[in-house]
């Protein structure tokens, strides 16, 4: 994505669309009756992966976007809080900013080229939470982030990530012809 660095929607739809990650089979194996948010790639994906809870059962779920039709944000986000077990497929929406410390799985249903963006997203899951015991969360990465970045309880090098201290490379062209 020439704007922010990122995956493209075009070539995520494409590779989600595809491949062999299925959620619901993961949430159901890993994380069964835990509140978890899903990171999805798309709308479209977002879409595709909320009719799959709703095909399997699975009717505690919302989700919400800038594309799919849902209810009020304020709404959905009360839902999420006061439901023990609840599902919320998202796209780059709950990402920062977002602080529900309930939530005890977190799927990255996406990649990422962004290390901020990784812990952030991964992050919704590790918040401390007085109303539930929470001794860990769980992270399911179908995007390959973990592998990329490292796990998210690993420590990171911030100051050298984002103050990398190499000069530019000059350009090759000479000065007259720009």
């Amino acid at each position: 994505d020439a704007k922010t660095g990122d995956f493209d929607n075009k070539s995520t739809d494409e590779y989600y669309s595809n491949k062999s990650f299925d959620v619901v089979k993961n949430y159901q194996e890993i994380a069964l009756n835990k509140k978890t948010i899903i990171f999805n790639s798309s709308s479209k994906i977002n879409l595709l992966d909320y009719n799959a809870f709703i095909d399997a059962g699975i009717s505690y779920i919302k989700l919400f976007d800038s594309v799919n039709e849902t209810e009020n944000r304020k709404k959905i986000l009360q839902w999420f809080k006061e439901t023990p077990n609840a599902k919320l497929c998202n796209v780059s929406v709950f990402t920062t900013g977002f602080d529900e410390p309930s939530v005890e799985c977190v799927i990255l249903n996406r990649a990422t080229k962004s290390l901020s963006l990784f812990h952030e997203m991964v992050g919704r899951g590790g918040r401390k939470c007085e109303s539930i015991y929470k001794p860990y969360f769980t992270v399911i990465d179908g995007g390959g982030n973990v592998a990329e970045f490292g796990k998210w309880s690993d420590e990171v090098d911030w100051v050298s990530h984002f103050h990398n201290t190499e000069k530019p490379k000059a350009k090759k062209e000479a000065l007259e012809q720009t």
